[in-house]
This record gives C-alpha cells, sequence and structure tokens, in this order.
C-alpha cells in the first residue's frame, strides 16, 4: 500500500542511519510497477514477483510491521524466507545468530518485543510443507 504519511520511510531511514553497512534497498511498492501497467512493466513485474522470494531468501529484511502485517499473505511469506536458510538438503529454519529478518514497529504496533516475538515463534521453526499448512 503507498506510504502517502512516509511512516514506513522515516522506519527504513531510521534503520539505514543506525546500520551503515547496507548500499542497497528493496522496497517492494517501491521498487515494482504498481497500478495500471504498459505491456512492458507487466513483462518487468510478472519476472519480479516470480523471483522476488530470492531476496527474501538472501538478504538482510526489515520487517516494518503495523497491526495489518500479521494478517497480509505475502508479508507472512515474506518473514518466513527471512527466517529460513538454504542448505543443501534445502530450506531449513535459520538459528537466532543466522536470522536475516529485523523487526521494527509502526502505525500503532507499540509493543515491539510482543510483536516481534509473535512474527518469529510463528515462522522460525516451520518447515515450507508447515509453512504451506498455515
Amino acid at each position: 500500500e503507498p506510504d502517502r504519511e512516509g511512516v514506513q520511510l522515516a522506519a527504513v531511514q531510521q534503520h539505514l542511519a543506525k546500520n551503515l553497512k547496507f548500499e542497497l534497498v528493496w522496497f517492494d511498492f517501491w521498487c515494482m510497477p504498481q497500478g495500471a501497467r504498459s505491456g512492458g512493466e507487466k513483462l518487468e513485474f510478472d519476472t519480479m514477483l516470480r523471483n522476488v522470494n530470492l531476496l527474501y531468501l538472501g538478504c538482510s529484511v526489515l520487517a516494518i510491521l503495523d497491526l495489518s502485517y500479521m494478517s497480509r499473505f505475502w508479508t507472512q511469506f515474506e518473514a518466513w524466507l527471512a527466517c529460513q536458510m538454504i542448505t543443501d538438503k534445502g530450506l531449513v529454519p535459520a538459528g537466532p545468530t543466522d536470522r536475516r529478518c529485523k523487526v521494527v514497529c509502526v502505525r500503532g504496533a507499540r509493543d515491539l518485543e510482543e510483536m516481534e516475538q509473535t512474527l518469529f515463534k510463528m515462522w522460525r521453526n516451520r518447515s515450507p510443507q508447515d509453512a504451506y499448512d498455515v
């Protein structure tokens, strides 16, 4: 959804100011063509959509939680991917030191610790089949 008030942008900026190691940022809504798309934009969007999961499997992820985050499919899928590790046996749950997901809460989701615990408790130990079953 559009970030009309700049709340998500501010959260990203604050995170980047505290974590100078990051040089590039991918934010789905900002990076993928939204709304009505031309033929070229549709092709680009479809290609990105088929491959965006690789970002969540291999990159650091900043989960910007608001009250609707826990009820949306894509955000949950992205969080689950960020709690996985790629191994020669497939995807396995990442341990606490290998987890690539950092959480910040915005728009009324004030209790960061509780929201973060809920998110990680929900996804940290789920196999691909377990995640599918949810």
